[in-house]
């Protein structure tokens, strides 16, 4: 019985334990292609690649249906299927894929004048002698 309960035991402490890819991104000339993104495709599972290539994804339930996502500027994005690989490390090879450089647009945006408060306009002022009980200047 005692037997029987650890075998149970091993069986499903399986499932919790995280599963380990590992490998390196290159290019198409064999080169180690720096930061690109690794990921499951629909799951928050990812990594960044090292300066030389190499990246290890530690994953808590890997599924047959994950695919594993590589991206990286400059490449090509490519998808695997994640299953089946955890036990020998992965060399990927990403194709190059020709940027073409942006053209800057330049567009005209017409400007509303508002105006806050009175405006500022021109007045006159003429001056006459003055009257008893009448002012000295007035606006005109």
């Amino acid at each position: 019985m005692l037997k029987f309960l650890l075998v149970c035991a091993a069986f499903a402490a399986l499932p919790i334990q995280a599963q380990t890819l590992s490998g390196r991104i290159v290019g198409a000339d064999a080169r180690p292609v720096p930061y690109a993104n690794i990921g499951l495709k629909n799951r928050p599972a990812g990594t960044v690649s090292e300066r030389d290539g190499s990246f290890t994804l530690r994953i808590p339930d890997l599924s047959v249906r994950d695919t594993l996502r590589i991206s990286c500027i400059g490449y090509a994005a490519r998808e695997i299927p994640a299953a089946g690989h955890d036990a020998r490390p992965l060399e990927i090879r990403l194709q190059e894929q020709p940027q073409t450089p942006l053209s800057p647009v330049i567009t005209h945006i017409p400007r509303k004048r508002y105006t806050f408060g009175r405006s500022i306009g021109s007045k006159t002022v003429s001056a006459r002698r003055s009257a008893p009980g009448r002012k000295a200047a007035r606006w005109a």
